[in-house]
């Protein structure tokens, strides 16, 4: 299924962090690893974003990128177990992090019922631990904060022969999310093909940012983000922070959405009482807000 997290962000580059009042379930969870094997250890815990105390069932993860051939788990084997939602990671000593070359790796996260999860991590040198930990959205069971809409548009020829319109539930007082499609559109693969198709399947998640949970699912790395790619195509460092966000997946008979044939309409509610950290106000109509994309599968 095609992962898109849109967001609505302002990006501070080297400035302080925001959200404070976001306490990472992490700051309570003890780890235990091997010192005697590693000298670089990561210790991951994943959590149920709605019950932190609860950890995900028959969670399976699997690790790539430049560092991956190094990365073991804790016993010095590439048999990733999740016990209790905890595995600890080792890095191989020859390929320990040093000056100017840290270890890069991504953890790819699946269990049935949530969304998937890629994060990256980096160890640098002289970083004997590291802890991760990664809150996972249950789509029957989201956090508050956390809205999910599943809809199925039925097609002709694989393409919309009338306006469709998929929007998030809103309680009262809270924002929502939408995605317009016109008629006449068709959807492509990952190569480019036009996927011929009876029906869509879309699933939308929107993230309201005036609760915690619904910001601990901030997608990546979280807000702190190590790998960015600005509008020049040059990957910077920054902090975010974020007026609103979404997640997108479609698929067709299996085949994941990867292109339109026209552009697609996606809005995303801002809360009236959040600031614009351009004009220290709250937002106001005709405010410019950047817009950043993440796609789940590359990072």
């Amino acid at each position: 299924m095609k992962r898109i997290y849109i967001a609505l962000v302002a990006v501070s580059m080297g400035s302080a962090l925001f959200f404070t009042q976001c306490k990472k379930p992490s700051q309570d969870f003890d780890f235990s690893v091997n010192a005697d094997v590693f000298d670089n250890t990561v210790a991951v815990k994943l959590y149920d974003a709605a019950t932190p105390g609860v950890a995900p069932k028959n969670v399976s993860i699997t690790i790539e990128g430049k560092s991956a051939n190094g990365v073991y788990e804790i016993s010095g084997k590439k048999l990733f177990k999740i016990v209790d939602g905890i595995i600890s990671l080792g890095i191989h000593p020859s390929m320990a992090p040093k000056e100017g070359n840290p270890v890069e790796f991504v953890i790819n996260v699946t269990a049935p019922g949530y969304l998937k999860v890629r994060m990256p991590v980096t160890v640098l040198a002289g970083q004997e631990t590291k802890m991760v930990a990664i809150s996972m959205i249950n789509t029957e069971n989201p956090p508050p904060g956390v809205t999910v809409v599943s809809e199925t548009v039925t097609l002709t020829g694989g393409a919309t022969t009338t306006p469709v319109a998929i929007g998030t539930p809103a309680a009262p007082g809270e924002v929502s999310a939408t995605v317009a499609i016109a008629p006449g559109t068709s959807f492509k693969d990952a190569a480019g093909n036009t996927i011929n198709g009876a029906s869509l399947s879309a699933t939308m998640v929107h993230f309201n940012t005036k609760h915690a949970a619904s910001l601990n699912a901030f997608p990546g790395s979280g807000f702190n983000a190590d790998d960015v790619k600005d509008a020049n195509g040059n990957i910077v460092s920054g902090m975010f922070q974020t007026a609103g966000f979404t997640n997108i997946d479609m698929d067709m008979g299996g085949t994941s959405v990867k292109e339109f044939s026209q552009p697609i309409n996606v809005g995303i509610g801002i809360d009236a009482t959040q600031t614009n950290p351009a004009t220290g106000a709250p937002f106001a109509v005709g405010d410019i807000i950047p817009i950043w994309s993440y796609q789940g599968e590359t990072g």
